[in-house]
């Protein structure tokens, strides 16, 4: 019998624990609902309310700064590299999955494909829910990315341009491996022995899905996409109060709404009824649902 695949859940958190309470239910609702997979989860954070609560669920702890953003994801996923799995499957700390979601991935996870992932997902802030994204881009949640596509993406050699009289002659940069060597091949650069983890951007704190989508891709990472239809509400954005990268508002509408009471997710069930009941704020008044 083939050994079971091996894949952990990535989220990072900051604020917002009611939401990120809904987020560990749902990692743990597909732990239990995918037998056929051995599954973790691996959580960064920046606060101890949040460390507890991951440790709670059994999940493990990163701990960094919360901003830069970029930074605080590469640190969490640095910090597992050795560990064993073989797949990352990326969540926010707003999202829920379905497992069936694992169904149509899992054909592609046999042919060990380095990436997989939705190009539309579902946003709910608790009233309405519209279907998101546009083919071909992949969005962030969901998103599945194999170990050796992360390390060929992610560890990143610091160069030196060496062009005399050229703008770029002494600027430093982080290259991959298959970038160092077209550089090397012009003599243009020299390598001074740092090495960094950087599947995204040390210094963002937004486009972050696309910034590591385009490190994947320029390391001939292998993917595939898929379009969720209406009624494949597999990948499903709690959009709260407290601090987001992109807000309800700003998200455009793939087609017509699609109604709550399509949505069978316990916890899109449960946040849709805390929203206007149960939005609570602390002494800095910093909305934490």
């Amino acid at each position: 019998m083939a050994d079971k695949m091996k894949i952990v859940f990535y989220t990072c958190v900051w604020g917002r624990p009611l939401i990120t309470r809904l987020c560990f239910d749902g990692i743990k609702r597909v732990i239990n609902e995918c037998p056929d997979f051995i599954m973790s989860a691996h959580v960064c954070v920046s606060e101890k309310w949040a460390a507890d609560l991951a440790l709670e669920y059994g999940f493990t702890v990163s701990w960094s700064e919360n901003k830069p953003v970029g930074r605080k994801h590469n640190k969490g996923v640095a910090d597992i590299l050795d560990l064993e799995w073989d797949y990352l499957l990326q969540v926010g700390s707003d999202d829920v999955l379905d497992a069936r979601l694992l169904d149509i991935y899992g054909p592609w996870l046999d042919k060990r494909l380095d990436v997989l992932g939705v190009c539309n997902a579902y946003l709910t802030d608790g009233r309405t829910c519209k279907r998101v994204g546009r083919a071909p881009n992949m969005v962030g949640a969901g998103r599945m990315i194999s170990k050796r596509a992360i390390k060929r993406a992610g560890w990143r050699d610091e160069i030196v341009f060496e062009k005399p009289g050229h703008p770029m002659d002494g600027h430093v940069s982080f290259v991959n491996a298959s970038e160092w060597r077209d550089l090397a091949e012009r003599n243009e650069c020299r390598k001074t022995g740092e090495r960094k983890f950087m599947l995204w951007d040390d210094g963002l704190d937004c486009g972050l899905d696309r910034n590591s989508w385009e490190r994947l891709f320029f390391a001939q990472s292998r993917n595939k996409s898929f379009e969720l239809r209406p009624e494949e509400a597999y990948v499903v954005d709690l959009k709260g109060g407290g601090e987001q990268i992109n807000g309800f508002e700003e998200m455009e509408c793939l087609g017509d709404a699609v109604p709550l009471e399509d949505i069978e997710l316990a916890e899109v069930v449960e946040f849709c009824g805390m929203v206007g009941v149960d939005e609570r704020v602390d002494k800095d008044k910093r909305i934490l649902i």
